[in-house]
């Protein structure tokens, strides 16, 4: 199959969903549930023939729903997300969402659906790609995107970024919400253009409660270095006024603020 089993992996409940994407068009999302204390794959859900990207490549769970990324790279169309609703066994397409058109479409490379998070009403997918072809100063940047639901039809809500976008960030590349209206997002390729700082990672905290999605807080590591890569993977959980985030960095070395 897609030869990439594990790629994303996610858990609500006692359910696990686990995908193993493949650009050619073969990738497959498993979903698991638990019943006396075993597991059994209740689902397999087999990406559409002829269809490209990798399927699966981003993954998140919430009770009866599954969000599904297919991202692209190099491609016309950056990636999608396809939501899938539960009826007692049987898991079927709800709805697909890409990025709204101009000024904030999908261009090349984009990799829309790369990252995803889902709770409730509110899907968070990472588009680590995004740019504007032909504009430097955007190369790599990336964004976010968050769409909400309303009956069984997914919308675009809103369009997030850092206040100072940096190229080659890769803004998007892990994201996590608290809740509905609380985001950690990861920027790895993050640097201050100094020579020194090349990739050395942050993380950022967005507030979603005023309606608009404002950037609260950055997150970068006191004892950060060159190519450490934070934000490789995020979590984030809200209790009452209480924050915790948690970023990793590629070489595993954890660090958190």
């Amino acid at each position: 199959f897609g030869g990439d089993l594990g790629r994303a992996v996610a858990i609500s409940g006692e359910t696990i969903a686990v995908s193993d994407p493949a650009p050619s068009g073969a990738g497959r999302v498993y979903v698991y549930t638990r019943a006396a204390g075993q597991w059994f794959r209740q689902a397999t859900l087999v990406q559409p023939s002829g269809d490209t990207g990798s399927f699966g490549n981003g993954l998140a769970l919430d009770g009866q729903r599954l969000a599904v990324g297919v991202s692209r790279s190099y491609s016309a169309t950056g990636g999608e997300v396809r939501l899938f609703v539960r009826s007692g066994s049987t898991w079927t397409l709800e709805d697909t969402v890409r990025p709204d058109t101009v000024p904030y479409g999908q261009y090349v490379n984009d990799e829309f659906g790369r990252s995803l998070d889902l709770r409730g009403a509110t899907l968070l997918a990472g588009a680590p790609g995004d740019e504007i072809p032909g504009n430097a100063a955007t190369s790599g940047r990336g964004a976010a995107f968050v769409f909400r639901r309303s009956g069984s039809a997914w919308t675009q809500y809103s369009r997030i970024s850092p206040i100072t976008v940096v190229p080659h960030s890769k803004f998007g590349t892990r994201v996590a919400l608290a809740g509905e209206s609380l985001a950690c997002i990861s920027a790895p390729g993050n640097d201050s253009l100094a020579s020194n700082d090349v990739s050395k990672g942050a993380a950022y905290l967005f507030d979603g409660q005023s309606g608009l999605w404002l950037q609260r807080q950055r997150l970068v590591a006191s004892d950060g270095e060159g190519d450490d890569f934070l934000g490789w993977s995020v979590a984030v959980a809200a209790s009452g006024t209480a924050r915790t985030i948690a970023a990793g960095s590629f070489n595993w070395g954890p660090s958190s603020e």
